[in-house]
């Protein structure tokens, strides 16, 4: 029979194993019918002639068993046996896979969701055709921009490419219907960019050549349901963007949001559209900024040909760049370009991977610790069914099947483990998708629980099976025959030297002592983070944000537009002070600039703030000297304030008020001395920094916070909300209002990542102390289990309660102190890897080593003094007499 018919009559017989077994009857019986027939023929009468017919043809039940071998699956027979005993075992034992099955699942779950943040940060494909086939090009420093001639040359020259596109992002319009103006973000592109990429329009087309610096947009899926109804006449409609008509050709396919992953996009429009739409890219170009090729502003993407690979593609890049150095010389800089997939963070990938491997070793020790705990409960319950796998043993089954029998009952648990470990990911990553950073950008991160990601969870939950049911379910088998069937626990135990179960404890202990270790590392610096001086006042403070330049305001009539703004909120109610500022505090991307004393060539790389009179006072920045801006400054220099940090820096030992200061080779005059604020991140050292009128520089700024109006008020700061929203909202409809927040909840914002690495951590470092207990007291009960007779008889002859509870508690100290040695060992190894992300804490920090070791000596030794005590008050005639 070939393979296919077997496997054909095999499935067949699982279909339909009622008839077949009814059919199987049958023949049998006909054959014994037959034979007796032919036996009744010869002479014999008809109840002897069955007799001898039935003794003749044999057991039936085994020619059954042997028939049905051949029709059926054997091994899903067994499975289908062994997980109807695990399910009639565990409810019988409810309390223990409870226990199992919660332990797994906060060991799953972790690592689940750690794992949708690292495949939302390093493994999310784009929605595009051929994803593997698109690279982008990076400089040596990780930037990944070029200059436009640059751009033109690689494509051109650079046979290994299909074609090359260019973008420039973070383009903010806004978008007006009637009376409501929402800042949309977009990006300037190449006619061929939806082309190489990939991305099909969903409705419309992509750009033509000939619309290279025409008023045309693609919007993005999620713009064209949510403000205008998934309405498919939209195609050829005429939106207004920042104040000005563009013809909507297509909407892009449903999830694209462009080449640069976890940044909102949701329009396209050509890249020729450059002046108008960020004239500030021109500020410092020497002619036409396609001419430039200093001004590097362009995100490049290629698209491999057929039959190429990285590597190749990598050679002819580097030989165009080249020639491009030969012909276009930067002095000492050098063209040191790689590709790298264009999948890629455009931002902070070092620090995102380095912060994730430190999370999955993490996650990595709570599994562990969760499968030291399980193991421990399997090895008591192997203990404890001794005399039936000797019973199972003396009637013919194998220790292979008593052994897959335990890893079937292994992977049961973990299944139910996986599934409860799935839920809580769920509901982890459903709060961590509403987290805000302080960036001031639209971020999107993709944290669903999909077909990786649960692919993940299951091969996870199938190696955890292994990983903790393996060693019990060969332990729990190995014990003689004899021990077995008289259930003597002590051939079970006799079995070891240190002990499995031990060994267990030990590195229970150790991996919880790292987690704790390092929770608590976390935990000081989100302290220390959290009390750090600012430089400044949050109280009563709020902060509303809107954009001119997204509404299409000129320069000139932006300044009328901040002199009309501040007027009208300062003559507000319980309005003390009001500035504006283009990018407030502790945002991550203020802007920078070179700084230096005229007539010097090293400039002091600073901060650079455009503010209106009265910044300081709202947020409480003192003015060590000097004077704050003035709405008409005296003619002259422009003015400029900078803070001591700056000071020291340019102008060591000499008063700065009245002198003048070079911003980015502009002169200005200083006409005071700020204090010392916070600038990006609390963890930094005084930053220095520089500030100048918006109102006169407003064309030199244009961050991606637009404009934040600071209102310090005389008590609640949200309940003046709405009245300030309503002002701009009268002052002009199509002015983009958002982001409104007080300042302390801006600053929390800042406090983001040492929240969640402290929730985080603080949550594995307290599921592993709770497992590390656990485990130790239930080696303990065990241990008193297995010594019950031992201690009666110490007690009978004359041994005192006090002498049996220290002799356990040695036991119980010596784990722990093993362990102990062990993790402190090994935490002083790993936390290390954290140092970047602790705020005024060493990563060896002693106190916190101290602290922690003696936190898990004493919940060790109340888990090690239960079962002690309980064994020390045994009555010496039961425990002789104990079975």
């Amino acid at each position: 029979m070939s393979l296919k018919n077997e496997l054909l009559n095999r499935l067949s017989y699982l279909l339909r194993r009622g008839r077949f077994d009814r059919e199987l009857d049958e023949e049998i019986e006909f054959h014994i019918e037959t034979r007796a027939d032919e036996l009744e023929a010869g002479g014999l009468a008809r109840s002897g002639a069955l007799a001898q017919a039935r003794r003749e043809f044999g057991s039936g039940t085994r020619a059954k068993e042997e028939t049905r071998a051949a029709w059926q699956f054997g091994w899903l027979e067994d499975l289908a046996r062994d997980v109807s005993y695990c399910g009639r075992a565990f409810r019988r034992s409810p309390g223990f896979a409870a226990a199992a099955v919660v332990s797994l699942a906060l060991g799953i779950g972790a690592n689940t969701t750690v794992f949708s943040l690292v495949k939302a940060v390093l493994l999310g494909g784009l929605p595009v055709r051929a994803a593997s086939r698109l690279v982008s090009l990076h400089q040596p420093s990780g930037a990944a921009r070029l200059s436009y001639p640059d751009y033109e040359d690689y494509r051109r020259q650079v046979t290994a490419f299909e074609d090359v596109a260019a973008a420039y992002p973070a383009v903010p319009r806004s978008l007006s219907a009637q009376d409501d103006a929402e800042r949309l973000w977009g990006q300037l592109v190449t006619t061929n960019y939806f082309p190489v990429l990939g991305a099909e329009p969903r409705l419309g087309r992509g750009f033509t050549v000939e619309e290279g610096r025409s008023s045309v947009v693609v919007i993005s899926d999620s713009v064209w349901k949510r403000r205008f109804g998934a309405d498919r006449g939209i195609v050829g409609r005429t939106i207004r963007l920042g104040g000005q008509g563009y013809v909507v050709v297509g909407v892009a396919p449903p999830r694209f949001s462009g080449h640069i992953r976890g940044l909102v996009t949701d329009f396209w429009i050509p890249l020729g559209l450059h002046e108008q739409s960020v004239p500030q890219l021109q500020q410092g170009a020497r002619g036409r900024l396609e001419q430039d090729r200093n001004q590097r502003w362009l995100y490049v993407t290629a698209r491999l040909k057929d039959g190429e690979s990285p590597a190749s593609a990598q050679a002819a890049l580097q030989a165009v760049a080249g020639r491009l150095d030969e012909a276009y010389p930067r002095g000492r800089e050098k063209r040191r370009l790689r590709l790298e997939a264009a999948d890629a963070l455009a931002m902070g990938l070092p620090q995102a991977k380095s912060l994730l491997s430190t999370l999955m070793v993490v996650v990595a020790l709570v599994l562990l610790v969760a499968c030291a705990n399980v193991a421990n409960l399997l090895l008591a319950r192997a203990a404890a069914r001794q005399q039936e796998f000797g019973i199972r043993l003396a009637i013919g089954a194998g220790r292979s099947r008593l052994v897959r029998q335990l890893l079937t009952e292994s992977l049961f648990l973990s299944m139910g483990g996986a599934l409860l470990g799935a839920v809580l990911a769920w509901m982890a990553t459903n709060t961590l998708g509403r987290l805000q950073s302080s960036v001031p950008y639209p971020i999107a991160l993709d944290l669903t629980l999909d077909w990786r990601v649960l692919l993940f969870t299951a091969a996870l939950s199938i190696v955890t099976a292994l990983v903790f049911g393996l060693a019990p379910a060969l332990k729990g088998t190995r014990a003689g025959l004899s021990f077995a069937l008289k259930g003597d626990a002590t051939g079970f135990a006799a079995l070891r030297s240190f002990g499995l179960k031990n060994s267990l404890v030990v590195t229970q202990v150790a991996l919880s002592l790292v987690l704790l270790v390092a929770s608590g590392l976390f935990l000081r610096s989100l302290r220390n983070a959290a009390s750090v001086p600012l430089g400044m006042d949050t109280k009563d403070v709020l902060l509303v944000s809107f954009d001119p330049r997204a509404a299409g305001y000129t320069n000139e009539r932006a300044e009328v537009l901040f002199a009309r703004v501040l007027e009208g909120v300062r003559a507000l109610p319980h309005v003390r002070s009001a500035g504006l500022v283009d990018t407030p505090p502790l945002s991550l991307a203020p802007n920078g600039a070179g700084v230096s004393r005229p007539g010097e060539r090293d400039a002091v790389l600073a901060d650079i703030y455009g503010v209106t009179s009265q910044y300081f006072r709202t947020l409480g920045i003192g003015l060590a000297r000097g004077r704050d801006f003035a709405r008409h400054e005296p003619a002259g220099l422009p003015a400029a304030i900078v803070n001591e940090a700056l000071a020291e820096r340019v102008f060591p030992g000499v008063d700065p008020v009245g002198r003048t200061v070079n911003w980015e080779g502009m002169p200005h005059q200083v006409i005071g001395i700020a204090g010392n604020a916070k600038s990006r991140t609390l963890a930094e050292t005084p930053r220095p920094q520089i500030f100048v009128s918006l109102e006169k520089e407003y064309s030199y700024f244009w961050g991606m916070a637009g404009v934040v109006l600071s209102v310090k008020t005389d008590g609640a700061a949200t309940r003046l909300a709405e009245p300030v929203r309503g002002l701009l909202r009268e002052m002009d409809p199509a002015l983009p209002v958002y982001d409104v927040e007080t300042m302390a909840d801006h600053v929390d914002r800042a406090l983001l990542l040492p929240r969640v690495c402290g929730a985080l951590f603080g949550v594995f470092g307290g599921i592993a102390l709770a497992l590390a207990a656990v485990g130790l007291y239930g080696v303990m009960s065990y241990s008193v289990r297995q010594r019950t007779k031992e201690i009666g008889i110490r007690l009978a002859i004359g041994a005192r309660p006090g002498d049996v509870l220290r002799m356990l508690a040695r036991q119980g100290v010596w784990l722990v102190s093993v362990g102990l040695a062990i993790g402190l060992g090994l935490a002083y190894s790993v936390t290390r890897v954290a140092t970047a992300f602790l705020y005024g804490v060493s990563a060896r920090d002693g106190l916190t080593f101290a602290g922690v070791s003696v936190l898990l000596f004493g919940v060790a030794m109340v888990a090690v003094l239960l079962p002690a005590r309980r064994a020390a008050g045994m009555d010496a005639l039961r425990s002789i007499r104990y079975e």
